[in-house]
């Protein structure tokens, strides 16, 4: 979620937005992911066009704060760049998430699957913008058009989330090779 305000905002705005946001399911979800902009400083994408919607107030002219193709596609250059060391960070994270850190661990490792997953797809030459807007569902349809074996590991590990206690280790070590298996498809 992405909150735009015109100045600074104090502590009882932000107990405010909170009081506001307690109201609301965010189903199937744990948390809210929230990123403040102040329109009043230089915009800087953050947005996919289509892909947001405005809940209360105006953002005037939202097009400074969305991405273009190519924003996006130095995006992926640079996530591609990093996905090696993003590899190695989530093993070393993985190693020590035993018993009640692992459904915690899963969706972080999650966090890091998509824009990888992305990244990947967009250096093979799909469309930025239309790849960044796409479900994990569809992301995985244009990976089938390029690794059908990784793509159908990733809709089955994918299908079952979240993962019973029974299943985490499995299912956290199969989305670690997931995303493992996405450094192969380097340009």
């Amino acid at each position: 979620m992405a909150a735009f305000h015109r100045g600074a905002l104090d502590r009882s705005d932000y107990v405010a937005i909170h009081r506001a946001l307690d109201a609301v399911s965010v189903y199937p979800f744990a948390y809210l992911q929230v990123r403040y902009h102040d329109v009043k400083g230089r915009p800087r994408p953050t947005l996919i066009p289509g892909q947001y919607a405005i809940v209360h107030g105006t953002l005037g002219d939202g097009r400074p704060w969305e991405y273009d193709e190519a924003e996006l596609q130095a995006v992926a250059a640079a996530l591609t760049e990093q996905h090696a060391a993003v590899v190695l960070g989530q093993a070393e994270d993985w190693s020590s998430a035993v018993s009640e850190r692992r459904p915690r661990q899963i969706r972080l490792m999650l966090t890091k699957l998509k824009p990888a997953l992305r990244a990947v797809l967009v250096s093979l030459g799909e469309p930025a913008l239309a790849t960044w807007a796409d479900s994990y569902d569809g992301l995985a349809r244009r990976l089938a058009g390029y690794d059908r074996p990784l793509a159908e590991a990733l809709a089955e590990v994918l299908a079952e989330l979240p993962a019973p206690p029974e299943r985490q280790r499995v299912v956290g070590e199969t989305l670690l090779e997931v995303l493992a298996r996405l450094g192969h498809h380097r340009p």
